[in-house]
């Protein structure tokens, strides 16, 4: 477990909390069987993590976790229609409540099609594929999905011909819940000059907003563009460039932008090389006319290079990962704000700075004031996870090895009170007491665990200073006292 330290100024200018608990890392696969590309995270029901990636070999496989393992890795994608999967693209995911739709596009590339499944039982069993596209002499390429309004998906992808002469960004959009698709949609229509050909875009959406973001190429001006609709992706009526980096090259940077829309703006992040090596920044700009308000660098450093950027975000929280890489190892990084993006880059933690090898390509999620972070672990060919919970750690406390539970993190909130978090192996009665140095009960409370991990909450206010932690068992048995602290 690694803890984001924040020094105490930064704390007062900033009214962050004082710091983030990680646990993990939880493997979810490792070893050649099932491969280990492009792992993307969504949370079904419940914020269960659902994660999906892929293998060279273009299989497409889904976990979901199950108490505190993930489950046997589904294969989702069916005989002859296997993925083009590599490092930098594969499976695209969304989901609303149970419901996760995945596509992608089929090897060999430039000759490909798009495909996708979905799933109504949180990721337990899977659709046969859907073609989405229907371009007979033209292909389609590097898709990405979001979710509409009532649960339907629309997807983005790549058109192009042949010779790459004509290559665009378009869309298409379900109204049954991904049986069939709408007529497709030219997003980047009204783009100068052609799209970045080999360049991931994101399909962002929100109530009756959706926003396209993807790479240009016109003169070898490689900057993100957005494409604007207000009517769920049935017409883009605005596209204008979201990048003032002005980066101009003649290659073809595999790496696309991430964004979310929260209120009236979509926050973007993304990735460039102007003016030295490639640094990841972020934007926000008004969905509905367009004024760009912050772009700059997420966190700028002098040492290495950064890649890869995703964002999530609900209400004021908002967290960004990416990739960095220094003296040839790669780890992943984050930042987060609880004062929207304009607080992204003034606290960053590495997540995996204690892990051999590179992890590479995260993916992050955010709701319930926890993170939830996926990545590939080039050691053992893995997939792990990771899981943060803001607020202010008030003890780990180790259970004696009698007992059938452990009380595993807790912490307070004034909204909340003491709040703790139980892992269990069997469904049993416990009972939490908080006590005072001087042994006097400040709270009882006696609930029914059930087996995995479960967050219990005991309310009321609980004063600044050292507090004491255990819980019992019905049977009488204690856990292990721990010295807690609660500050304000």
């Amino acid at each position: 477990m690694k803890k984001l330290l924040l020094l105490a100024f930064l704390l007062g200018a900033l009214n962050l909390p004082a710091q983030i608990s990680w646990y993990g890392p939880l493997t979810v696969v490792t070893g050649s069987t099932y491969g280990n590309l492009y792992p993307r995270l969504n949370l079904v029901t419940g914020s269960k993590p659902l994660i999906t990636w892929g293998k060279s070999s273009g299989e497409v496989f889904s976990s979901v976790l199950s108490t505190s393992v993930f489950s046997t890795p589904v294969q989702i994608s069916p005989a002859g229609v296997a993925g083009y999967i590599q490092t930098w693209t594969g499976p695209e995911t969304a989901s609303s409540g149970d419901t996760v739709y995945t596509a992608w596009s089929t090897s060999p590339a430039g000759t490909g099609k798009i495909y996708m499944v979905r799933s109504v039982d949180a990721g337990t069993t899977f659709s046969d594929t859907v073609r989405v596209e229907d371009i007979d002499t033209n292909y389609g390429w590097i898709p990405s999905i979001a979710v509409l309004p009532g649960g339907n998906p629309i997807v983005s992808y790549m058109r192009h011909d042949a010779g790459y002469d004509s290559v665009d960004y378009v869309t298409k959009k379900s109204l049954d819940g991904g049986l069939t698709f709408q007529p497709v949609v030219n997003a980047s229509a009204m783009s100068p000059g052609v799209v970045c050909d080999c360049c991931p875009s994101s399909i962002v959406s929100r109530g009756n907003n959706v926003v396209q973001i993807f790479r240009n190429a016109g003169s070898n001006i490689r900057t993100m563009y957005g494409a604007f609709s207000s009517d769920e992706g049935t017409s883009f009526t605005a596209v204008n460039e979201i990048d003032l980096t002005g980066w101009t090259t003649g290659v073809c940077p595999s790496s696309g932008p991430s964004g979310v829309i929260v209120g009236d703006s979509l926050i973007y992040v993304w990735m460039s090389k102007a003016g030295g090596p490639t640094r990841i920044y972020m934007g926000t700009v008004n969905i509905y006319d367009q004024q760009i308000g912050i772009n700059r660098q997420v966190f700028p450093t002098t040492s290495g290079t950064q890649n890869f950027p995703v964002i999530a975000a609900k209400g004021d929280t908002v967290v960004v990962v990416w990739e960095h890489n220094s003296a040839g190892v790669t780890d992943i990084s984050l930042s987060y704000s609880l004062t929207g993006a304009a607080g992204i880059g003034n606290v960053v933690d590495t997540l995996t700075n204690t892990m051999a090898g590179n992890q590479t390509r995260p993916d992050i999620a955010f709701n319930n004031r926890k993170f939830h972070v996926s990545f590939s672990d080039a050691s053992g060919t893995a997939v792990k996870y990771l899981e943060g919970i803001i607020g202010s750690e008030v003890g780990i406390i180790s259970a004696e090895t009698t007992m059938q539970a452990n009380l595993v993190h807790a912490f307070y909130t004034e909204a909340e009170g003491l709040v703790v978090t139980v892992e269990s192996p069997i469904e049993q009665e416990i009972t939490l007491v908080v006590f005072d140095a001087s042994g006097r009960n400040l709270k009882n409370k006696t609930v029914m665990v059930m087996p995995g991990r479960g967050t219990y909450y005991l309310q009321g206010t609980v004063n600044t200073g050292t507090l004491y932690v255990k819980m019992i068992t019905a049977d009488g048995k204690s856990s292990k006292t721990a010295s807690v602290v609660i500050t304000k």
